[in-house]
């Protein structure tokens, strides 16, 4: 958890001067969010990168009246896992709250929610989620006035991903990561093969982790001794060129979600053959 700071409940100090009177004993409070001695007021963020630092600020009526407000700030690790924040905040109506965090660019790496829960709320009873949504340095997420987002009702981060290099004779193989869903846009790759055994042929495949629900594999035979690279996107229409670098189509709006794979599937892949770490771009989505 990160750092926070305490409220302050010398009202003389928040508001002096103050001139509006308000008769807390019969008066409608001006909001719906209700905060019992026995409830918490609690953050949930999930981010895909790290050291975001979240500003949470918010104003309180307190029950002699005063308005209270206050700010309090947490930094939250990568790694897309919910993280949890409870705020102990005493018996109070919430008037207004915000989030925004310290990231300059505009991209959906943090997602959050505020909610007030008689317990943790990941066993406890959510009585009240009062915003959620992706979370920038300018455009935060705010109750009660804010606009409520889910995880994947927003377009996605666009993402560069450098893969993992396979040893020699082995096949690539990248899984979505945990608490994500990824939608492959393009993937490039290179095979270069040895001087001994039958021409190679390139496939990708799709698969859940268990089963294959897709696969693609080029019409094109790469020789022996050869580098070739290979493009895949999404909108190609099928394979372009006859040798190297050979452009050929992905499958269109296919969602992946976390744990899936994918995997070349190369035929006639010699063991002494070797594929280069695959570089790929994905719209991701955080899936909390």
């Amino acid at each position: 958890m990160g750092s926070s700071s305490n409220y302050s409940t010398d009202a003389s100090a928040v508001s002096p001067g103050r001139q509006i009177g308000l008769d807390v004993q019969n008066a409608s409070p001006p909001t719906g969010a209700y905060l019992g001695v026995d409830d918490t007021l609690w953050l949930m963020a999930s981010s895909s990168v790290n050291n975001v630092i979240l500003t949470v600020t918010y104003r309180l009526l307190m029950p002699d009246g005063s308005i209270v407000p206050n700010q309090q700030q947490v930094n939250v690790g990568g790694g897309r896992s919910p993280n949890w924040y409870p705020f102990t905040l005493p018996e109070c109506f919430i008037l207004g709250l915000s989030i925004t965090s310290n990231q300059s660019a505009s991209f959906p790496q943090c997602y959050v929610t505020a909610m007030i829960s008689r317990g943790n709320p990941v066993v406890g009873v959510i009585s009240q989620v009062l915003c959620q949504g992706y979370c920038y340095q300018i455009a935060g997420v705010s109750w009660p006035n804010g606009v409520n987002t889910t995880a994947l009702g927003a377009p996605g981060n666009i993402r560069s991903i450098t893969g993992t290099t396979p040893a020699a004779g082995a096949q690539i193989s990248e899984s979505v990561p945990s608490s994500a869903r990824w939608r492959l846009i393009a993937i490039r790759l290179t095979l270069t093969t040895v001087a001994t055994g039958p021409g190679r042929v390139m496939a990708l495949t799709f698969d859940d982790g268990v089963n294959i629900f897709c696969s693609d594999t080029t019409p094109l035979i790469q020789p022996v001794s050869t580098a070739w690279i290979y493009n895949y996107a999404d909108g190609f229409a099928g394979v372009v060129n006859t040798g190297s670098p050979i452009m050929a189509q992905l499958p269109q709006h296919m969602p992946l979600n976390q744990t899936w794979r994918i995997r070349t599937s190369v035929v006639n892949l010699d063991p002494a053959d070797q594929l280069s770490a695959p570089q790929y771009l994905v719209e991701e989505w955080l899936t909390v």
